[in-house]
């Protein structure tokens, strides 16, 4: 199942200063300054991650998610 609802349009994902994405990250997202997604990891829709997190590999961070580190 999912909780995005059938046609749903996201807002674009936001990426800060000196993020570093090597993986999957959905629409609707915010990924503030200095933050890191590594391969293997995730984050799902409407998550936001605050200044200079770490989403380690084999991580999902699942929809509607706020993190700060």
């Amino acid at each position: 199942t999912s909780t995005l609802q059938s046609g749903e349009v996201l807002p674009p994902l936001e990426l800060g200063s000196e993020c570093m994405v090597g993986r999957c990250v959905l629409a609707g997202s915010l990924l503030c300054a200095g933050c890191l997604v590594a391969n293997g990891a995730q984050t799902r829709e409407w998550c936001r991650i605050g200044e200079q997190v770490i989403i380690g590999r084999g991580v999902t961070v699942e929809n509607l998610v706020f993190r700060t580190p």
